[in-house]
Formats: C-alpha cells, sequence, structure tokens
C-alpha cells in the first residue's frame, strides 16, 4: 500500500514524509525514471492541509499558458526549481517535472513539497529520489492488474471509441483493434519536442519528439509511426500514432515503445516498462 508517514505538526496540520515518487502512468512496478516535461506523482498522507481533491482547470493557468507553482497551498521542487501541477489531494500530487540537464547515464533528481506554501506556517518534506533521462517513456493504462499485465490506454481513429478488451471500464465504449486500424498511443516522457515546449506550460499545438521513435507489437519490431511527439493542448502529454500492421496475430499483444537509440535495432534507446498490451482481433 502506498502510504505516508505523520512526522510533526506545523501551523495547526501535521507534517507529510514523503514516501514515494514515481512516473504518473504507474506501471507495475511502478517507475522511478522521469525525462524533462514528465508527468510524475508524488505519494503520502495528509498532502493537501486544506482538504479535498484540487484538480487544475483553464481558469487556475498562470500567464502564458503556465501550470500553477502553487495550487491549494502545494508546491513542489525538483532539484530547487518549482514545478507545474496539475491536481492536488490528501494522498497524491500530480505535477510535471521541470526542465533539467539531462544524462544518458541518468541524473539524480530530488523531489519534496511545501505545504501551506508561502505562508508563515509553510513546512517542508523531506527529498524523495527521481533518475532523469532523456527520454523515459511510459504508458498510461485503462486499467491496473496486480499481475502488472495492462491494457493502454489507445485511441481507435479509424472506428472511434478506445481499444481494450470489450468491459476493461464499465460504460466507455472499448474493442480490440481490426489489422488496418490507426491507432493512438497515450504516454508520457518522451522528452524534448520542437518546436521548444517548455515544461510547466501547456503546449498549444503538437510538435514532433526530438528523438526517433519506434514500436513493437507481438512479434512485429521497427513499426514507424505517423506521428510521435506532444498533444495539443496540453502539458506533459504525448501521443504516438501508428497503423496496425496487417501480419499480426489476434490476442491481447505486447506493446512497446522505443525513443532513441537506433531505430533499426529494438534493443537500443529506452522502452517503455514491460507489461503493456493492446488488444488486436
Amino acid at each position: 500500500t502506498i502510504d505516508g508517514r505523520m512526522s510533526s505538526s506545523v501551523g495547526g496540520f501535521r507534517e507529510l514524509y514523503l514516501d514515494f515518487v514515481f512516473s504518473s502512468g504507474l506501471s507495475i512496478p511502478a517507475q522511478s525514471r522521469v525525462a524533462p516535461g514528465s508527468i510524475a506523482s508524488i505519494f503520502g498522507r495528509f498532502l493537501n492541509p486544506q482538504g479535498g481533491d484540487r484538480q487544475l482547470n483553464h481558469a487556475g493557468l498562470e500567464s502564458g499558458g503556465q501550470l500553477p507553482r502553487n495550487l491549494a497551498g502545494i508546491c513542489v521542487e525538483v532539484n530547487g526549481t518549482r514545478a507545474g501541477i496539475f491536481r492536488v489531494s490528501a494522498s497524491r500530487v500530480d505535477f510535471q517535472v521541470p526542465a533539467f540537464d539531462a544524462s544518458p547515464s541518468g541524473t539524480e533528481l530530488r523531489v519534496r513539497a511545501r505545504a501551506n506554501c508561502g505562508s508563515p506556517s509553510e513546512f517542508i518534506t523531506n527529498f524523495q529520489p527521481l533518475t532523469g533521462l532523456p527520454q523515459a517513456p511510459e504508458f498510461f493504462f485503462a486499467a491496473r492488474n496486480p499481475n502488472g499485465i495492462n491494457p493502454v490506454i489507445a485511441i481507435n481513429n479509424s472506428r472511434g471509441g478506445f481499444v481494450g478488451p470489450r468491459g476493461t471500464v464499465p460504460g466507455v465504449r472499448m474493442e480490440p483493434a481490426l489489422r488496418g486500424d490507426q491507432i493512438t498511443l497515450l504516454l508520457t516522457g518522451l522528452g524534448a519536442a520542437g518546436p521548444s515546449v517548455t515544461p510547466g506550460r501547456i503546449a498549444m499545438q503538437a510538435a514532433p519528439a526530438d528523438t526517433s521513435v519506434r514500436i513493437q507489437l507481438g512479434s512485429v519490431t521497427r513499426i514507424v509511426p505517423a506521428f510521435a511527439g506532444t498533444a495539443a493542448h496540453s502539458a506533459g502529454l504525448y501521443t504516438v500514432t501508428f497503423r496496425v500492421p496487417s501480419t499480426v496475430s489476434a490476442g491481447n499483444l505486447a506493446i512497446t515503445v522505443q525513443a532513441g537509440g537506433d531505430p533499426e535495432n529494438p534493443n537500443t534507446g529506452v522502452r517503455t516498462p514491460p507489461g503493456a498490451f493492446l488488444a488486436v482481433e
């Protein structure tokens, strides 16, 4: 269970001890690697002294489409830089990783939060680590299963609706993809995109990723996407659009996205964590 520990009381509020910080795709096991602009999540308890669940809306944006760096009295710092925040609740804070100098061998990132941020009763949590990479792709999932084998969130551009085993999400139209369908995958962590997209600001238009991207679906490798990059009117969200090859088999097929490396060698670059699948029939 993701949990937090109360360590003291400051200004009438209980002080949080941060337990975990992960990339927000929440693969199983959860991933502690992120890229500049990744969406990440802090987990703990008593994260929101003001109570309730606060989510960013359009009115909450700062000038120039800047994500708020103080939401419900919570601030997040990554190596001392304030991060844009999407959501604050009692047990979770979702934020976008600010820009940093990313090394392929890994950059140490130290994350902490401030509660009652900017007030006389402000208090600061302990640090928790992340590993920063130029790219750290991770899918978002339609469901999370204890065994870690999870259906990715995917949109069927050819026939409408979402792709997945029927009945995965009650009340949501989900069907397996057919060979030849054009599919859009949703993920985070593809890193830099151009024209320049600044982490912490809403991207007004889609922008292609600066690195090469390839897809493997089942036994079919080196699938070249029609597009891979940031999604329009979002921050930290990337899309990868491709057509399901006619040569794939039917079933819940393992799917990975490879960012960087040699696009002709699926064993290079940085890949999405194992366990993701796309349903095809």
